[in-house]
């Protein structure tokens, strides 16, 4: 800016400096707004997803004291009314979903090689007292079928200790579902 453009009024310069402090105010405002907008944006994007707030949860912490301004104890439901019975909630499980039980099964049974049967302990022979059974996914041209590896727990009826169970065959990635044929797939 000039100076020869500036006036020489002392009024209308002081009308001039409130002028631009007040589109200064209003720019910084504006700028505050769009940067709250961004950081709601980025939040949603690149912040958590599952976690949901449920202001019932923080009842779970309260001693029957008020120390905590605007959360106050669910209001006791008078013993004369009835209401109908809220559903059940499902109980999410932990851990991975069962394989549809629909696909083909084919069962694998790994034993005990006859070498290491005998007890390590007193030498009798051990007897089969169960299996484990772990499920992999496995893929044949056209067809999807699953993997039941049944492994054979056997244990000393003579001494009552000294439980083994057959190892599985070496799998191509670790406590994975997929099979040596989906993974090829």
């Amino acid at each position: 800016m000039e100076t020869a453009s500036l006036p020489d009024d002392l009024e209308t310069c002081h009308g001039t400096i409130r002028e631009l402090a007040a589109s200064l105010r209003k720019a910084h405002r504006q700028i505050e707004q769009l940067g709250h907008r961004l950081d709601l944006l980025l939040r949603r994007l690149y912040g958590p997803r599952s976690e949901r707030f449920d202001p019932g949860q923080l009842l779970l912490f309260a001693d029957g004291d008020e120390s905590e301004p605007g959360i106050s104890a669910p209001a006791a439901e008078p013993v004369g009314e009835t209401s109908d019975p809220a559903p059940p909630r499902s109980v999410n499980g932990h851990g991975r979903k069962a394989l549809p039980s629909d696909l083909p099964r084919e069962r694998r049974v790994h034993e005990i090689p006859p070498g290491q049967q005998a007890c390590p302990e007193c030498g009798h022979e051990r007897s089969p007292i169960g299996e484990e059974i772990s499920e992999q996914l496995d893929y044949r041209p056209a067809s999807l079928f699953v993997v039941e590896h049944v492994r054979i727990k056997v244990v000393c009826r003579h001494c009552q200790g000294h439980v083994e169970v057959a190892s599985k065959p070496p799998q191509p990635i670790k406590k994975a579902l997929p099979g040596p044929g989906l993974i090829a797939r």
